[in-house]
């Protein structure tokens, strides 16, 4: 599938219509619509859109480079006139959205054509891409045995890993974009928490939830994000400094993924990037806090649905995603705030001990994992969906902006390499990686 640049240069010269190509993707969608990507085609929305782009194309009008592009957004963005599911039978009777999530109106206004709705794990709350309501969709890098998609952003992950849409639309509270990219072999961009608007999206952790993209290149992520944070463009800063810190977090990796990793971090060094081993003490500290107080998403998520729990709808959420729930520790609002001013610290730590540095890790310990290893055993459940997620959660409580890149030899997609930057640094991070010699 062609990068969004070269699509809008397609579109300008006529050499495709946006309406046969949107036609082409809702085929190739419904066909895939058994294997549980998509929570919902929208389909006259998105052939209304695209017939509107073919007229500014021939009255020479397009409103942007985006115009004609196609997005699937993960079912969790309110669109107007469809239900937000968010992956949970507890909300198979609300009532469908009066208005767009502001993304989803920035992008439409861009002239993207928004496809789908697509599946997620329940309320956003699990690495692993498992959903017992509506299907798990299997890996974009599936050949054989199924293999886990990840979440929780699972649906949009293999979407555009098949192919079948230009761009997915996520959310990342501790991996959920991240961690599926990896999974999938494509690009994945947590920003800081505050870069792109949150309005209209539904809710897991209201300190850490953070709107991301998912694509097939930088090229695209740089191409939404300017969509998406106008005002927040100004900055031409670059680093050539990477503090490899995955000896620090404190997870085992495998073989596969460790060796894919050293051999892109050699790439980097060749494209003129200093690689630096590093330990930081925000991380130490993130984990100190993590030990005394448990995790801030499992907190904040309880809180934000104790009332559920509360009621006879518990029997309907997902064993795995209740499970948790009811585990998440209970702490005073005192205690909570105490926390939160912990949190402050540590991410004001990061900004300052990285001094302008790129950080690298492995997005996560392993890309390729089957979905019957774990299918039948809870506890492997809980050990696999914790080991996904070591790596992001602490980027995320620290609120590092962070792009999740496919690591590929010879066409084939070997690991994941995680490149973060400090809170409110993403300009930094997205311009840095121009530097960078892989794009797709």
């Amino acid at each position: 599938m062609p990068n969004l640049k070269k699509t809008h240069d397609l579109f300008k010269k006529k050499v495709n219509s946006v309406k046969n190509e949107t036609i082409k993707s809702l085929e190739l969608i419904k066909e895939q619509s058994p294997k549980f990507i998509f929570t919902k085609i929208t389909e006259q929305l998105a052939l209304r859109q695209a017939i509107a782009s073919d007229q500014r194309y021939t009255n020479q009008t397009a409103k942007s480079r985006l115009d004609g592009a196609t997005v699937v957004w993960k079912d969790l963005f309110d669109q107007r006139g469809f239900q937000t599911l968010a992956g949970s039978k507890t909300r198979l009777n609300c009532q469908p959205a009066l208005k767009n999530a502001q993304v989803v109106e920035q992008l439409e206004k861009a002239g993207m054509i928004s496809l789908a709705r697509t599946n997620t794990t329940e309320f956003a709350f699990s690495g692993l891409g498992c959903n017992p309501h509506f299907g798990t969709p299997n890996s974009a890098l599936t050949e054989n045995e199924p293999l886990l998609p990840g979440g929780s952003s699972a649906g949009s992950a293999v979407a555009v890993g098949l192919g079948l849409a230009q761009i997915g639309m996520g959310t990342d509270t501790s991996g959920s974009i991240r961690v599926p990219a990896a999974l999938n072999g494509v690009f994945g961009f947590r920003p800081s928490t505050d870069r792109y608007s949150r309005d209209g999206v539904f809710t897991l952790s209201k300190s850490l939830d953070s709107v991301g993209t998912i694509a097939n290149s930088l090229s695209d992520i740089k191409s939404i994000d300017r969509i998406l944070a106008p005002n927040k463009q100004q900055s031409k800063k670059i680093s050539r400094t990477i503090l490899d810190i995955s000896d620090s977090i404190g997870i085992s990796w495998s073989n596969t993924a460790y060796r894919a990793y050293e051999k892109e971090l050699i790439r980097l060094e060749s494209h003129g990037f200093n690689i630096e081993k590093s330990s930081l003490k925000s991380i130490l500290l993130t984990k100190s806090l993590f030990t005394s107080y448990g995790t801030l998403v499992a907190i904040e998520a309880k809180r934000r649905y104790q009332a559920l729990l509360d009621s006879p709808q518990s029997g309907l959420i997902d064993p795995f995603v209740l499970h948790r729930l009811k585990a998440a520790p209970v702490i005073s609002d005192k205690e909570y705030m105490i926390y939160l001013e912990q949190r402050k610290k540590a991410i004001l730590l990061a900004c300052q001990e990285t001094l302008g540095s790129i950080i690298a890790s492995p997005t996560v310990p392993e890309i390729k994992i089957e979905t019957g290893s774990i299918s039948d055993n809870f506890q492997k459940q809980q050990q696999t969906n914790s080991e996904l997620l070591t790596t992001t959660m602490i980027g995320s409580f620290i609120d590092l902006a962070g792009i999740a890149i496919p690591i590929k030899e010879n066409n084939k997609v070997d690991g994941s390499i995680l490149l973060s930057t400090a809170s409110k640094c993403d300009q930094l991070l997205i311009n840095s990686l121009s530097l960078y010699g892989v794009d797709s």
